[in-house]
């Protein structure tokens, strides 16, 4: 199945106007300039995220589609930062955090995500992640997260406490579970129900039952009416 999916709005721009209408970052900020790893197991998402990192003066030293890979590279690489997805295969956002933070003490991890539950924002802060950003967070804002982590100074509104304030990180509006939401996700992406199971390293009855789960409690009766409700929500 086609696995193709729309970038979300905010990271689509930045594949234009990486940071205020295209410009290129001023001098001053181009002055340090972290090196970055990126990881999402979608190549327009790995597109999309160069092209804002390349266009606001930030290094790409690697790129993975793979928790495994993200681990591979990082400890290959070095990075001041790695920004990694929440799921991807082998592994996933998490378990390449603290694989990598074990590895590479030095390096500062990033997740990005298309959830913002609070058990996705905790799960991430307990890895050791030093950040956590929506994938709906404009370019500007996931830049200057990046540039001011790498400084040690305190992120934009962004920083794990500040979404606990703001109630961003706030339960699932849709009454849903940490695994049903990420079912959901990978609904919207055009996985298989194998594809998904062997992601999250279940059985593909039990991503079954959770997708039928997440169509009863949203009082949706077609897998297709599920995707279009993911997708315009920017989960795909």
């Amino acid at each position: 199945m086609n696995r193709s999916k729309p970038l979300h709005g905010a990271l689509a721009r930045g594949r234009v106007e990486a940071v205020e209408g295209g410009k290129s970052a001023p001098a001053s900020e181009a002055a340090v300039r972290p090196r970055v790893l990126i990881a999402d197991d979608h190549p327009l998402m790995l597109r999309s995220l160069r092209s804002l990192m390349e266009r606001a003066r930030l290094d790409v030293v690697a790129e993975a589609a793979d928790g495994a890979a993200a681990v591979r590279l990082a400890i290959q690489e070095r990075p001041d930062i790695a920004l990694l997805d929440l799921v991807m295969p082998s592994g996933g956002g998490l378990e390449a955090t603290r694989r990598i933070l074990h590895a590479c003490p030095g390096t500062r991890v990033v997740i990005l995500s298309g959830f913002v539950g609070a058990e996705e924002v905790a799960e991430s802060q307990r890895a050791g992640a030093a950040e956590f950003i929506p994938k709906t967070a404009s370019p500007r804002e996931i830049i200057a997260t990046l540039r001011a982590l790498h400084a040690r100074a305190e992120p934009l509104a962004t920083s794990f406490e500040r979404r606990v304030e703001d109630g961003s990180g706030a339960p699932d509006a849709w009454g849903l579970s940490r695994r049903e939401r990420e079912v959901l996700r990978m609904v919207a992406q055009g996985y298989t129900s194998g594809g998904a199971a062997a992601i999250l390293g279940v059985s593909s009855r039990t991503v079954e039952s959770h997708r039928q789960q997440v169509m009863n409690k949203l009082g949706i009766h077609s897998v297709a009416g599920l995707t279009r409700f993911a997708i315009a929500r920017g989960l795909g």
